[in-house]
């Protein structure tokens, strides 16, 4: 985000260009990408974590119980350090308002092309949509057998409730990659440039709102971290008044 956010307003509002700012941008732009790079694989990792969780937590546990989540990031890790070697970096011009592969914004994209950036941002989308397309279908099935148990409704309705965030932001990221790659080979509208650069924002900086909004436990878990006695005691106040009504409505009906 300060590289995307505050470095890119910096240089757009100055309108600069490589030659301005050569090791800064050359720098910047690769620690931006690779930082996309590694982002945007764990996306992928949490799609396959919710995915098996619904469709197979005995494989679910199996590679993502307890401290095998820190595996994954170890992962990403080394995935991120090999690419800022071994990969071009990106380059900032105010021309679009955003970063490119080629310095040169128009024209020869034959010579700045990034291969293995190509090659990532294809993979992104397909495995997002498979394992996204195999999580909608077992929601379906589960619930088309399970209408009748009002319990096991309720756990389905739970995973389908964090799967709402996490299905937003892979969007974004899924909508990110395809724009980003289409870039590298045709010059696109300005508009388009703006949007990838948002998504790019976008998933950096809102997940954390998402879930907060969207997930019960992890909003009262961040209220008792942070000592927010008051928002705690009116989540509690709602919950037990919908519990009370809930009851007597409960009540009247049997009676």
């Amino acid at each position: 985000m300060p590289i995307n956010g505050c470095l890119t307003g910096y240089f757009f509002i100055k309108g600069s260009t490589y030659c301005d700012f050569p090791m800064t941008i050359l720098f910047a732009g690769a620690f931006g990408n690779v930082f996309w790079m590694g982002q945007s694989f764990l996306t992928v990792t949490l799609a396959l974590n919710r995915c098996l969780s619904m469709i197979s937590p005995y494989f679910g546990d199996i590679l993502f119980n307890g401290k095998r989540t820190f595996i994954w990031i170890g992962i990403d890790i080394c995935y991120m350090v090999t690419l800022f070697f071994t990969t071009k970096s990106v380059f900032f011009n105010a021309a679009g308002g955003a970063w490119f592969f080629t310095p040169f914004l128009g024209y020869d994209y034959e010579n700045y092309r990034n291969w293995i950036h190509f090659a990532h941002n294809t993979c992104i989308p397909i495995f997002l949509a498979s394992f996204y397309s195999i999580f909608a279908l077992s929601i379906l099935k589960k619930r088309l057998i399970s209408s009748q148990q009002p319990q096991v409704l309720h756990v389905i309705y739970s995973e389908a409730a964090l799967f709402l965030p996490v299905f937003i932001i892979s969007v974004v990221v899924f909508c990110g990659a395809l724009v980003y790659d289409y870039t590298q080979f045709f010059a696109i509208p300005v508009i388009m440039v703006k949007a990838a650069s948002f998504s790019w924002l976008f998933i950096h900086g809102f997940p954390s709102v998402l879930f907060l909004v969207t997930h019960k436990q992890i909003r009262e878990d961040y209220f008792r971290i942070m000592g927010i006695k008051f928002f705690m005691r009116k989540f509690k106040n709602r919950n037990t008044t919908y519990t009370n009504n809930t009851a007597r409505l409960s009540t009247n009906t049997q009676a």
